[in-house]
């Protein structure tokens, strides 16, 4: 198996969703939430690679929204939040600091061993190497108390992911960024962090530690939870506990 953030974190999210995705290979259904992560990733591209003027995004993002996100939201206040978020970030897209090194970009690397596949949302060149991130999710700045929130640990969780894109940046470029950065864009604001290498060892024994704990694994538990199981999971077809919900 190649392995990613994404792969893993599915495990810990639901071993059972793991087991039926990834060793049967069931299909997932489109979800409103993972639609609109897409369209909105797609107008990044669009608007980076200059296809999009910057000034046109918040109409381009109007036009097609419809025939993007085709899936039901949980609400219709969920839609509009969701909805407005968008428009209003578009509208106002800000400027992302450095010059583009890659968007949208593929690495593929190791980690003790075992071969990882991630993918960049943007990186930028400014008197370092910044790696973004387009989160839909309104994470929160870090708090920088003493005791750290249950906000900040949360906040460390995501970053995970940014850490071991790391790894392979700093073999392609010979450097690692210089800082991790959320586009926070329904929020309307960036979390920026500069780089770490303690948590970048800290998310390599993460990683290698839910390998290990992945392939021993005897059983395949589910994790249900009404509104994960309703709104993020797409392979609930194929599951024998969706109809508990």
């Amino acid at each position: 198996m190649t392995w990613s953030y994404s792969r893993l974190s599915a495990y810990e999210t639901c071993p059972y969703r793991f087991c039926l995705k990834y060793l049967y290979g069931c299909e997932e259904k489109p979800k409103f939430f993972s639609q609109y992560g897409e369209f909105i990733h797609q107008i990044h591209q669009l608007v980076f690679n200059s296809k999009l003027q910057k000034r046109y995004a918040a109409q381009y993002y109007v036009r097609h929204f419809m025939e993007r996100v085709t899936e039901r939201a949980p609400s219709q206040q969920v839609f509009l939040s969701y909805f407005r978020g968008g428009l209003t970030y578009f509208e106002n897209m800000p400027e992302f600091e450095g010059s583009p090194l890659g968007i949208e970009k593929e690495f593929r690397f190791e980690i003790d061993g075992f071969p990882f596949i991630g993918y960049a949302d943007y990186l930028t060149k400014s008197d370092g190497i910044i790696l973004f991130d387009h989160k839909a999710r309104a994470l929160k700045p870090r708090s920088n108390r003493k005791k750290p929130t249950a906000l900040d640990q949360e906040l460390d969780r995501y970053f995970r992911q940014l850490y071991l894109y790391s790894i392979p940046i700093k073999a392609e470029y010979g450097e690692y960024p210089k800082k991790l950065v959320f586009n926070c864009y329904r929020a309307g604001y960036f979390i920026e962090e500069p780089f770490d290498i303690k948590k970048l060892d800290a998310a390599k024994s993460w990683a290698v530690s839910m390998i290990y704990t992945i392939l021993s694994a005897q059983n395949w538990p589910p994790s249900i939870e009404a509104f994960r199981c309703q709104n993020l999971c797409g392979v609930e077809d194929d599951c024998s506990y969706f109809d508990l919900l």
